[in-house]
């Protein structure tokens, strides 16, 4: 697939900014898990230009992942917001005047995607259920401060 994620860092000479504005598909992530899926497209904005030596990226990005509740195991929607991504790139480690920056996305989005949901925001009906098993929290009146004494 040919990304529309490039930049010309020629076109940023001389105090050039370039306005990015894109709304993308969600297979650029080219994820493949079987429990996390992307279906809403990607929306991203922000900036690029160039300093006497590094080329900067000022982004931000927010689409919707679909992955499955912790509790109950019924796929949610939770929504992913990257915002203020500022990447920077040594002019001098540019192979060319075409820089294609989707591995910037991919990764600032795949690295949003949190371990744990919990379906109906934190609230999952099923969670009365699960928390009869679960081991719970030691209630002790002592504490111990180990600097108390200096």
């Amino acid at each position: 697939m040919d990304s529309p994620l490039k930049i010309f860092t020629e076109q940023l000479r001389h105090g050039k900014r370039e306005t990015l504005e894109h709304v993308l598909p969600s297979d650029l992530l080219d994820l493949h898990e079987p429990d996390i899926s992307f279906h809403s497209p990607i929306h991203l904005k922000g900036q690029a230009y160039e300093t006497d030596e590094h080329l900067i990226l000022h982004l931000s990005a927010h689409t919707e992942v679909q992955m499955p509740c912790s509790v109950c195991n019924q796929m949610t929607v939770v929504p992913l917001q990257a915002e203020d991504i500022y990447h920077t790139i040594p002019l001098n480690e540019l192979k060319s005047t075409i820089f294609d920056f989707t591995d910037i996305v991919r990764e600032e989005l795949v690295l949003l995607i949190p371990q744990f949901i919990e379906c109906q925001e934190g609230k999952c009906p099923e969670r009365s259920t699960v928390t009869k098993f679960m081991k719970s929290p030691a209630v002790s009146d002592e504490h111990h401060f180990p600097f108390a004494d200096l």
